[in-house]
């Protein structure tokens, strides 16, 4: 059997989607008879996350997994911040962690799979591969170095857009297969990289829907609940939505669950508010259905021009809980498209206040057979798009053809 090296940014016990997918490919390929060894660094993600392990962080540490896989944490350097600047040299540390694992154990394997850091991370780990001539496949999540130099200033956007888009689209150019999470990024990358479309395809970032099973079963407040499930990082604009739901004035409540890096300055922002019902939660492992259980109407906020060409992982964890969403995104976004395909909830232009006021203001009026229908709409409309079970196949079928 093959020897295939998963090369993942984050990996469990973090709780991102990255994560997620990696240990079901582990699992997955282990089960099929391949030998897997993963690479990842120790666990940062999300800041604020409490992690139960006792690892020795500047050793590496060797783990077995299944059958015949390995887990190996890489030293690096970690940053779970939203400054740009360190989270690229997060991203060189482990790209240069990861080229070195490589170049001295090519021997051992066969093909690479990664989903990792982009630009610097994808470039170690590229670079290795053409010297030891071994396919590798690029998993990407996010248009970088677009996400990037958007947020830069404009004297510093043009000539670090042109040194950063060199190296990535070295690295996608020269990848055996290229995966991206949506039909508009797959067009954004086949037209400014010069990607043949058979090289190309498109695995949908899934969710475990048996894992949303117990929802009924869990407590509701008596008051009409909003919630946000999440990471607590700038792109979400959680601010923006604490602004909002204090200006509706509603007999409601507003949760915020989740950790990051703007935590406690939302936190400290929501006291602001003392007589508005806002409550922050954490999200332990293997809690995320239950907590969402809480909720009447999701809320899923993004800042302008975040995630114009990709599907936030909360959007399918939202659907799975089978209640309606309201999305705050830009015109055309791929999030836009799926709810209003969906038929499962509202629309409103990103960080727009008196918009967002007034739909919250009509939701709570709406009779509870018309949210029960919009969550309906979510359920089938994620059961049938964003289910572990069709896109982990696509997924196993291109690792291993």
């Amino acid at each position: 059997m093959e020897r295939i090296l998963i090369v993942n940014s984050i990996y469990k016990p973090e709780p991102g989607v990255s994560a997620q997918i990696a240990e079901a490919l582990t699992v997955e390929l282990d089960q099929l008879g391949y030998f897997v060894t993963i690479l990842a660094p120790f666990p940062s993600r999300p800041k604020g996350y409490k992690f139960d392990f006792k690892y020795t962080k500047h050793k590496t540490h060797i783990e077995k997994i299944g059958n015949s896989s390995n887990l190996i944490r890489l030293p690096s350097y970690i940053y779970s911040g939203s400054n740009p600047i360190l989270r690229l040299i997060e991203g060189i540390s482990f790209g240069l962690a990861c080229y070195r694992y490589i170049r001295r154990n090519s021997h051992t394997l066969d093909k690479v799979y990664m989903n990792t850091w982009p630009i610097f991370g994808q470039y170690g780990v590229a670079k290795a591969c053409m010297f030891e001539k071994k396919p590798y496949i690029v998993h990407i999540q996010d248009v970088y170095p677009e996400s990037f130099t958007n947020k830069l200033p404009n004297f510093l956007k043009k000539i670090t857009h042109t040194l950063l888009f060199k190296i990535e689209k070295f690295v996608v150019q020269n990848a055996s297969q290229v995966v991206v999470i949506s039909e508009t990024m797959k067009k954004l990358i086949m037209s400014t990289r010069k990607i043949k479309e058979e090289k190309i395809q498109v695995v949908i970032n899934w969710q475990d829907s048996s894992q949303f099973s117990l929802n009924e079963k869990q407590p509701k407040s008596d008051k009409f609940t909003f919630m946000y499930l999440g990471n607590i990082g700038t792109v979400a604009g959680i601010p923006f939505l604490l602004k909002s739901f204090a200006s509706s004035n509603l007999m409601a409540k507003l949760i915020i669950a989740g950790s990051g890096s703007q935590k406690s300055d939302c936190i400290a922002y929501a006291k602001s508010f003392p007589k508005v019902d806002i409550e922050f939660q954490e999200v332990p492992d293997g809690k995320v259905p239950e907590i969402q259980a809480q909720a009447d109407v999701f809320l899923l906020p993004i800042i302008k021009n975040g995630a114009s060409s990709s599907v936030p992982s909360k959007l399918p964890s939202y659907m799975f809980s089978g209640k309606p969403i309201i999305a705050c995104v830009d015109h055309n976004s791929e999030t836009e498209k799926c709810i209003k395909s969906a038929n499962c909830g509202w629309v409103s232009e990103p960080e727009d206040v008196q918009q967002l006021v007034a739909i919250l203001r009509k939701v709570v009026e709406l009779p509870p057979s018309d949210l029960d229908i919009l969550g309906a709409n979510a359920l089938r409309f994620g059961q049938k798009y964003f289910s572990k079970e069709v896109n982990l196949n696509k997924l196993i079928n291109l690792i291993t053809k």
